[in-house]
């Protein structure tokens, strides 16, 4: 392991590290791409799986990184699996960037840190229909600024999550390293209120970009360039 700082880039819920295949390759700086388990299988393959059962699967990934510090890139709700990376690897984080991203606030859960009447709605929705929505609710929500070439791709990839990730208690972990949280300002899965409280949660600088929820497929070069410019300042 060499001690040039690199990144772990995390996905949202039903997506992959496949997301991120855009942004890689304009990197200045080693990286590494996290996938939650049984990514690609259809049905219900993560229906028992437990919150920790997640928080293990990207600690192994991540302890086969290649550097030594990282800058930590959530989205979506990756940023509660980030929590518990904090605690396990604060001396080897560097930063954390969250894009479009979800981060408790003191301790709750994902479906805890929506706004009213979403919190009371999403339980009934998870035990009812479970967390692979309708196709139609999947491109409305994610497929905001995206080509119909990509809106089938995240369809057509969409793994069924546990329950627990969604329903688990997280506590909020706050390293002190820089923080920057990127607003995705045409988002249709999280509106700019939902990502102005989780700014505040995490407690980062924010900056702005006009796309929906998966700017790292609809803009990757602007992703690229936040990512260089701001690992740049924490090496």
């Amino acid at each position: 392991m060499n001690k040039k700082t690199g990144f772990i880039l995390l996905h949202g819920s039903g997506l992959g590290s496949y997301i991120w295949d855009r942004v890689t390759p304009l990197l200045n700086a080693p990286f590494l791409c996290v996938d939650f388990p049984n990514r690609g299988k259809k049905g219900k393959p993560n229906e028992n799986l437990s919150f920790d059962d997640y928080v293990k699967h990207a600690y192994k990934a991540i302890d086969k990184r290649e550097f030594e510090s990282f800058v930590l890139v959530t989205h979506s709700i990756s940023g509660f699996i980030a929590m518990d990376i904090g605690r396990e690897y604060a001396a080897q984080i560097s930063g954390i960037i969250g894009v479009a991203s979800v981060f408790p606030a003191k301790k709750n859960s994902f479906v805890q840190s929506l706004p009213f009447p979403q919190k009371l709605i999403m339980p009934l929705v998870l035990k009812l229909s479970g967390t692979r929505p309708p196709d139609a609710a999947i491109k409305k929500g994610l497929g905001n600024s995206l080509s119909g070439e990509d809106i089938t791709m995240i369809v057509d990839r969409f793994t069924a999550e546990s329950p627990s990730l969604f329903t688990t208690p997280v506590e909020n972990y706050m390293l002190q390293v820089n923080r920057l949280y990127v607003k995705t300002t045409d988002d249709m899965e999280f509106p700019m209120s939902i990502q102005e409280k989780m700014a505040n949660n995490l407690k980062a600088e924010t900056t702005e970009i006009k796309t929906g929820h998966l700017p790292m497929l609809s803009e990757p070069q602007k992703i690229a360039l936040l990512l260089n410019d701001f690992i740049d300042v924490v090496e």
